[in-house]
């Protein structure tokens, strides 16, 4: 068991490293080393293990084997809190096998174990987001945008579950749903307005702002809750929210009042911070991003094709279908 327990310290030590591949061996070692009877002799430890070692496959993209370990983990789960740091994985994990709808639908299952139902069919869905849409502008009307930063601290652990849960469904909801992904950001936004913020607040926050601009057309609005959302952020000294953070500002918000290419810097620099936070999903979304902003900003067309070719190995490595789908039609264009 010491053992067992010195290749969980290395692991985490390697995995904050960014060396992938080395925490897993470490990981895999130290999970092999565990008796048959380990979630019952040895549950803390054991959970640890397995969870790491899900996370980890699943970012060397080993998908079907991560999706083994992420259910065994599940079963085995015993508290609620446990068991959404599990379903908020695989939600990821679902997202990049384009199972979109399955990622949806252990979302909702991991919702109602906080009492949370999310409504399934399009009226109620737009019904609810009407609703949240109404106690938003409320809210926002009596605390104005830079204060945000300013209110209280969410401390009750569900809610952070809840929020965290949400935040990783918004990418599949994006992509197969936006009446349903406009709720959920709305129901994130309205959580931390009245429970306070959390350490994924300012993610809420940077994706209201895409209502603001594309929705009701509160363009200055959006590019200021975006930088609110920035602050927010170093405050909470999240380094996971980074890469999701700066991609919405760069990509989604900036141009609304600014030159196309002044979101370039920070979305090249994503693929330091991505890899840092393990968060392969917007090292993808922001290289795509790059390609159209280098196109609309009137770079040569060797040079955009250049620039495809340093992220190429990188883009394939992840499996990801939808960043693939977006990723390598850009380049076929170029060279056609």
């Amino acid at each position: 068991l010491e053992l067992a327990k010195l290749n969980l310290v290395a692991g985490k030590k390697a995995k904050n490293s960014a060396a992938f591949s080395l925490d897993l061996k470490y990981f895999q070692t130290g999970f092999n080393l565990l008796t048959k009877n380990s979630w019952l002799e040895n549950y803390e430890l054991t959970f640890s293990l397995s969870i790491e070692l899900a996370e980890c496959t699943y970012l060397n993209a080993n998908f079907a084997e991560a999706e083994i370990l992420f259910d065994e983990t599940l079963r085995n789960s015993k508290s609620l809190i446990e068991k959404a740091r599990v379903y908020e994985t695989k939600i990821i994990l679902y997202t990049a096998m384009n199972k979109m709808k399955e990622a949806i639908s252990i979302s909702r299952e991991a919702l109602k174990l906080f009492k949370i139902n999310i409504p399934k069919n399009n009226l109620a869905i737009k019904t609810a987001t009407f609703i949240e849409l109404m106690k938003a502008n409320n809210s926002l009307k009596k605390i104005k945008i830079e204060n945000l930063i300013n209110l209280p601290q969410m401390s009750d652990q569900n809610k952070l579950c809840i929020m965290n849960t949400i935040m990783s469904t918004l990418p599949p909801a994006y992509f197969s749903n936006t009446d349903l992904m406009m709720l959920l950001i709305l129901k994130m936004v309205n959580y931390s307005l009245k429970y306070g913020n959390s350490n994924v607040s300012s993610y809420a926050y940077s994706t209201y702002s895409l209502v603001l601009s594309f929705i009701l057309n509160r363009y200055n609005d959006g590019y200021e809750l975006t930088k609110v959302a920035l602050e927010l952020n170093e405050k909470f000294k999240n380094k996971k929210l980074k890469a999701k953070l700066n991609f919405i500002y760069a990509a989604m918000s900036s141009h609304w009042v600014h030159h196309v290419k002044e979101g370039l810097t920070l979305l090249s620099g994503n693929y330091k911070d991505g890899i840092e936070a393990g968060d392969l999903q917007y090292i993808g979304y922001s290289i795509n991003h790059i390609l159209i902003k280098k196109f609309v900003g009137g770079d040569s067309l060797d040079d955009i094709y250049k620039t495809s070719c340093e992220y190429y190995d990188f883009m394939i490595r992840t499996k990801d279908k939808n960043l693939l789908d977006a990723f390598i039609p850009r380049i076929q264009f170029i060279l056609n």
